[in-house]
């Protein structure tokens, strides 16, 4: 595991579930240094930050410069026994059919226009992501370095 990638994600609402996740955080880790990898291949950087309210346990991905309104690409919801990704579906914020084919995830129809994925197929999750940022389907921004949660002025360092 890879405590330096963690500790860019870990704020107060954060801190406590990645703790208590085990061998979880582990994998965790390893998917988020997949994601950093994957945007420097690209050219394109995802900012992230925490959701807001029941959102807490969120990490968002895509371009939030703080204090402006950002635009959502996926998020890593957090639990105490592990985690899974939420991701955009049905060509909600710019998504492709395409992507969902390539990475063998079901686009599937639903009222609120997600789908998630257990963090088992995280290698499947890596590769909507990185054929969502050949496509410039998803919210990133280039030019500039990331913001993360924990250098985001609006969030409280755990």
């Amino acid at each position: 595991m890879s405590p330096e990638i963690l500790h860019k994600y870990q704020v107060e609402s954060t801190k406590f579930l990645i703790q208590e996740m085990g061998e979880e955080a582990a994998k965790l880790s390893m998917f988020l240094k997949d994601i950093e990898e994957l945007c420097l291949q690209h050219g394109k950087f995802f900012d992230s930050r925490t959701g807001e309210n029941s959102h807490s346990h969120a990490i968002k991905f895509g371009n939030y410069v703080p204090g402006l309104k950002g635009n959502w690409a996926f998020s890593i919801e957090l639990r105490p026994t592990g985690w899974f990704v939420t991701m955009p579906c049905n060509g909600r914020n710019g998504v492709t059919n395409e992507m969902f084919i390539k990475s063998s995830i079901p686009n599937i129809v639903n009222s609120t226009n997600h789908t998630k994925v257990e963090s088992k197929f995280c290698d499947r999750v890596l590769v909507w992501i990185s054929e969502g940022l050949k496509q410039g389907a998803l919210a990133s921004n280039t030019g500039r370095l990331p913001f993360y949660p924990a250098n985001n002025p609006k969030q409280l360092k755990a």
